[in-house]
């Protein structure tokens, strides 16, 4: 404990500094006080990662290289493979990248014993940023190839996930992931809003039939008033029919003699009769005004409720209109994705990252791979402009596109004016050699009759050389955004040499697809020819 605290004392005092230090590093400094043991080693690891997090690199190596003496004293290997990695790390900020290998690639020799799964895959993403800063091909490929079986053989927790993310590397490592995570949000999201969208419609269409139910409820009303209104009418006719008459008789009568009858005739019994049916012909005559006051005014009535129903009723038409329309949007885009995936990939690969969430990199025992360059494309190219040379080499590849569709191969890429494909994967088969090479000879079919036609115009042509080699490779998808399905192994490069070593407007094979194919094609035997980095191999060109 004494010990501890002695090379502790002297690491952290160690040069006095003039500026005032960090928060974070104080603290970390405090914790590995009075620890020992496992304890102490894991605090000063991470006041080395603290240091490294400053940029003070030389700092960190001081309180690494004692953590990493204690954890072999200890026999502690996974405190020793995190010292080991911590030291890579430091050794790179000061530059030096060949011991900062040595130390990484040691700590993974001692990461495949132990369960230390987000470490392994940080080693490895930091030897591939290792290989690139020092621009070694090799290193690169090597690191590549350690990242895939890597995430082909280990099995990620979501404890491990997060950690990884935390440190920037899973984004990196897994952007097939990332993808789909945010294309699953994505179609999650679609998917919430189509079901309040179908939840409105449902609202929508309930208070429309409760609409119609209460239009069917006034219109009962307005027709039950209507009645009672043309009742009150009829009774009103015959109280007018009854006044005119009397009216009529009053007017027949001569005035005077009806004056002197009645001074002479009437009682005052007679004249308050006379008074009071006068008084109930008035009462009778405001009863109908108002009656027909109530009458116009119930009409009115009427026709506001329903013109309201029916600006009620267009706008919920409307509205469902728009439903419609959206929901046709969400299904056209979710259709336009699908085919956007299926574009970029394999279908069987494309169905594994949306069900897997990744796609796992595969090895083929058996796989065809063709390769076709144009000749002298270089200086053919200074012929054209730069439109007509994108239209013509589109035109060649889009051809090139229909001819390995019919056969049912794999398109990988085109690289400049290269154009690379494979047969028998990703869904392995036994015909592949037979139908790559059909292929080919179409390919040469359609350059040549593209060459007559130009010949015949008197501008530039393009003839290509083919090459074709059969074996072992690795395939899977790689990138970050522009992510792509591609393949690795020997089996490439020996592809690309037997083009090289191919003529124009001839098909070059291999011996290995020769073997396979050599009962069903006319071949012409080239003998050894040279290849570069291969020496001498059969090679062989197969007729037309």
């Amino acid at each position: 404990m004494r010990t501890h605290t002695i090379i502790l004392l002297g690491i952290l005092f160690f040069p006095i500094w003039m500026n005032a230090q960090s928060n974070k590093i104080q603290q970390l400094k405090d914790e590995v006080l009075g620890t020992s043991g496992k304890v102490y080693i894991e605090k000063m690891l991470n006041l080395a990662d603290g240091y490294l997090s400053e940029n003070s690199p030389d700092l960190s190596l001081k309180v690494t290289k004692v953590s990493i003496q204690k954890a072999e004293e200890s026999n502690n290997n996974n405190l020793l493979a995190l010292g080991l990695s911590l030291e890579g790390k430091a050794l790179i900020q000061k530059g030096d990248f060949s011991k900062a290998k040595k130390r990484l690639e040691k700590s993974q020799k001692l990461l495949s014993k132990l369960d230390q799964r987000p470490l392994q895959f940080e080693n490895a993403y930091t030897l591939l940023q290792v290989a690139q800063l020092r621009n070694k091909n090799k290193d690169i490929t090597s690191a590549e190839n350690q990242i895939a079986i890597l995430k082909d053989k280990l099995t990620l927790s979501p404890r491990d996930i997060q950690d990884l993310k935390n440190k920037g590397i899973y984004e990196v490592i897994f952007p097939k992931a990332i993808a789909m995570e945010t294309v699953k949000e994505k179609n999650n999201e679609l998917s919430k809003e189509l079901e309040n969208l179908e939840e409105t419609k449902v609202e929508l269409t309930e208070k429309s039939e409760a609409l119609v139910d209460r239009q069917v409820q006034l219109k009962n009303i307005v027709q039950q008033k209507q009645g009672e209104i043309l009742k009150m009418t009829e009774a009103q006719a015959k109280v007018d029919l009854l006044l005119e008459k009397q009216k009529r008789m009053v007017d027949s009568l001569d005035f005077e003699r009806e004056i002197d009858s009645l001074v002479l005739a009437i009682s005052d019994k007679e004249l308050k009769q006379a008074e009071s049916n006068l008084q109930e012909q008035e009462a009778i005559t405001a009863l109908q005004q108002s009656q027909r006051n109530f009458s116009i005014a119930l009409a009115l009535i009427g026709l506001l409720i329903a013109g309201g129903m029916f600006l009620r009723y267009i706008g919920i038409k409307n509205h469902a209109k728009v439903l419609e329309a959206k929901n046709k949007i969400i299904k056209e885009e979710k259709e336009r994705s699908e085919e956007l995936l299926l574009n970029i990939l394999p279908r069987a690969i494309a169905k594994e990252l949306k069900e897997e969430g990744q796609a796992k990199a595969k090895h083929y025992e058996k796989v065809t791979v063709l390769f076709a360059d144009f000749k002298n494309f270089s200086e053919i190219s200074k012929l054209m402009t730069p439109e007509v040379l994108i239209n013509e080499l589109d035109y060649c590849f889009k051809n090139f596109d229909f001819i390995t569709s019919n056969l049912h191969l794999e398109k990988i890429k085109t690289i400049g004016d290269c154009y690379m494909c494979a047969g028998g994967l990703p869904s392995p088969n036994d015909d592949h050699p037979e139908r790559v090479i059909q292929a080919a000879l179409e390919m040469q079919s359609f350059l040549d009759e593209l060459k007559r036609e130009k010949i015949e115009k008197g501008v530039p042509y393009f003839e290509a050389r083919i090459g074709i080699h059969t074996g072992p490779i690795i395939a899977g998808v790689v990138g970050l955004k522009k992510f792509a399905y591609d393949i690795w192994g020997d089996t490439v490069n020996v592809a690309s040499r037997m083009e090289t070593g191919s003529e124009p407007g001839r098909v070059n094979i291999s011996g290995s697809t020769y073997e396979l194919v050599k009962n069903k094609f006319e071949v012409e035997y080239r003998g050894k020819v040279p290849a570069k980095n291969m020496g001498e191999v059969d090679m062989y060109f197969v007729e037309g």
